[in-house]
């Protein structure tokens, strides 16, 4: 496991096909040339799924967590169980900007390149309007935007060198006023705006 102690680029919104997955899989290659991935909050879910699917498209994968340890180990090994060092995993707060430009540098150290950030990793709890605090503020603010921001910034031009992609991974949140969500909702929205920003500013 890494941990951190404490043509140009495209940036678009996730959608996941065949399409997506140009890499050969055969086990019996070298794969030392194979794609890489970065994908945040990948340990569970729809990160996990996320993982496993580039995976099985022949990429190198790059598991961020922050929390969820065993999840991202037990992920790390049944992905390198079907092919031998294809998958790493490094522990990262995005909430803390060191430790995201500490995610950068690991990501590249990984594998020597990068084709892929996917920012996924999500924080995700109720803020009611007359209750919500300026630590939620940052904790859902920093999880859900500035992090993923400073990790897409930090990583552009490596991603550039190889033709790569960014993907942000968005929900209904990100258009949708839901009671009870307020500061989720407005980081997402950010997201939305951010996905936008970049492909403006990166891509062809």
């Amino acid at each position: 496991m890494r941990a951190c102690a404490s043509s140009p680029i495209a940036s678009r919104q996730f959608a996941m096909s065949d399409s997506s997955l140009n890499a050969t899989t055969m086990n019996d290659q070298d794969h030392s040339d194979s794609p890489v991935a970065l994908i945040t909050g990948a340990a569970k879910r729809i990160g996990a799924a996320i993982a496993r699917r580039f995976h099985t498209g022949g990429y190198r994968v790059i598991i961020h967590y922050n929390g969820s340890h065993a999840e991202a180990e037990a992920l790390a090994a049944e992905l390198n169980a079907v092919r031998a060092d294809s998958a790493h995993c490094v522990r990262v707060a995005l909430t803390d900007r060191e430790q995201v430009d500490c995610l950068a540098e690991e990501a590249l150290a990984s594998f020597g390149r990068l084709d892929l950030l996917v920012n996924n990793a999500s924080s995700f709890y109720p803020t009611p309007l007359a209750e919500s605090n300026q630590a939620q503020w940052d904790d859902l603010i920093d999880s859900n935007l500035r992090g993923h921001y400073f990790l897409s910034v930090t990583l552009s031009e490596a991603l550039k060198t190889r033709r790569g992609n960014i993907i942000n991974i968005i929900d209904a949140m990100m258009e949708q006023a839901i009671a009870d969500f307020p500061i989720y909702s407005i980081a997402k929205a950010g997201l939305l705006n951010m996905n936008r920003v970049l492909a403006r500013e990166l891509a062809p």
